[in-house]
């Protein structure tokens, strides 16, 4: 018995390291109770910690490396950041943007016919603390 718990766990822990990426990439996709847009700490949810001024945008499927890049482009326009791009498990990027001009950034970028969301970044825990 003993060693049929550890080739399980052997092969679960192999398959979380080959697919972490993408594994990571889905979570940042689904929707997550974060605290709201204004940043105010009292309505922190209790499962997600909100990461200031960092977004994911969730382009379509169908969009384009040339669609990405022009959304990319005005971002870095805007004194944004592009942190990471996704191109597999979803297409888009992640961006830290700054105070000033975000609302207006993420305004602008989600009416680009390509983006299907733009939503705050958040570390998201699957059981509460």
């Amino acid at each position: 018995m003993k060693r049929m718990t550890m080739m399980v766990i052997i092969v679960i822990f192999s398959y979380l390291v080959v697919n972490l990426s993408s594994i990571l990439a889905y979570a940042a996709t689904q929707p997550a109770e974060t605290k709201s847009s204004q940043g105010n700490s009292t309505n922190e949810s209790k499962n997600s910690l909100q990461l200031s001024n960092r977004y994911i945008v969730t382009m379509k499927g169908n969009a384009s490396v040339s669609d990405i890049e022009h959304v990319i482009d005005f971002v870095k326009e805007k004194g944004g950041q592009v942190l990471q791009i996704y191109m597999h498990a979803i297409r888009g990027f992640s961006m830290s943007l700054p105070s000033v001009s975000a609302n207006d950034t993420v305004a602008a970028i989600a009416t680009n016919p390509k983006v299907v969301k733009v939503e705050h970044d958040a570390e998201v825990n699957i059981a509460p603390k």
